[in-house]
């Protein structure tokens, strides 16, 4: 069951909507103070390696889907032409970092980049 699905610019400043909207959709499904706030730094880490990347991110795509007794918590990114100085995301310490958050994190990629991020945590009843 889809609980929450957004679209949000991908500039920095925008980086808060996701997380208002993932605390309130969070506290609807009954997840804890700290589940929340794990939820809430995996969205932000996950926003941040989208967006750094040698090309351009100019929107996020924000998912959180109920799948029995798990959350599932997914980011994409619409990119531009427009470069940017970054290299690729070294894709073990991304998933390493997030793994800190939630119980599984799978990479999606396109042409060297990063297109996509999905990841998992459980929703105690």
């Amino acid at each position: 069951m889809e609980v929450l699905s957004l679209k949000v610019s991908a500039q920095r400043e925008w980086a808060v909507v996701p997380r208002v909207a993932l605390r309130a959709a969070g506290a609807v499904v009954g997840l804890t103070a700290e589940a929340l706030e794990e939820l809430c730094m995996a969205c932000d880490e996950a926003g941040e390696t989208l967006r750094s990347q040698p090309f351009c991110a100019s929107a996020l795509c924000v998912k959180l889907l109920r799948e029995g007794s798990e959350l599932v918590l997914s980011l994409s990114a619409e990119f531009s032409e427009g470069k940017q100085d970054f290299s690729a995301p070294d894709e073990d310490m991304v998933e390493a970092v997030l793994l800190t958050c939630m119980a599984s994190v799978a990479l999606s990629k396109e042409k060297g980049l990063i297109t996509g991020i999905h990841m998992t945590t459980p929703v105690i009843p």
